[in-house]
């Protein structure tokens, strides 16, 4: 009887250990959690800081913001799934109005984007307004996309506009950044 027991017991507890792990929620983000930029690259250059370099590594172009901003991607795991952008906004002051001669304080600006995630492909869909209009991402900027790499990295690409130096106007610029992960949870 004390045999058949164990056997109920050993069973019961086989079953428990593979149903829960059958339960595990597949549409779970193994990627969700906090992340810092490796790298924020433009595709043309330009003069952010005045200095009249022009480049399209925007981390040399602002190396100031890069080091006082602490969280630039978070990513959220909930019954709707949210990616929170922190990006270099700009802010320029002209000494001279009309005259490209001033300086720029970059602070942080945020944008958010909702987004399917499909954990077979690892490909990431991010749900967009139906009737885009760029004039109303002006601000702060648009996320285009944002691709898986593996659980701890993550790139995104996003239209942002910036003060241009060598051009002495605005510009929109199509900027990629990488990310890498510095906290699982939130």
């Amino acid at each position: 009887m004390k045999f058949k027991m164990l056997i109920c017991i050993g069973l019961s507890m086989m079953l428990f250990t593979s149903c829960s792990e059958d339960n595990k929620d597949d549409d779970s983000l193994p990627f969700s959690g906090r992340y810092k930029f490796t790298s924020m690259t433009s595709d043309v250059a330009a003069d952010l800081d005045n200095n009249g370099v022009a480049s399209t590594d925007l981390m040399t172009e602002i190396p100031e913001y890069f080091t006082n901003y602490r969280t630039d991607l978070v990513v959220l795991d909930g019954f709707i799934k949210m990616a929170s952008f922190s990006l270099p906004h700009c802010n320029v002051y002209f000494e001279s109005p009309g005259i490209p001669q001033g300086y720029t304080i970059f602070t942080a600006s945020g944008m958010s984007a909702q987004f399917k995630y499909n954990p077979r492909t690892k490909v990431i869909d991010l749900v967009m307004p139906e009737n885009l209009n760029l004039s109303d991402y002006e601000e702060f900027g648009m996320p285009l996309k944002l691709e898986y790499i593996n659980d701890s990295s993550l790139k995104a690409t996003f239209y942002k506009r910036y003060y241009d130096y060598s051009t002495a106007g605005w510009k929109w610029l199509t900027v990629t950044a990488a990310y890498y992960k510095t906290a699982d949870n939130l």
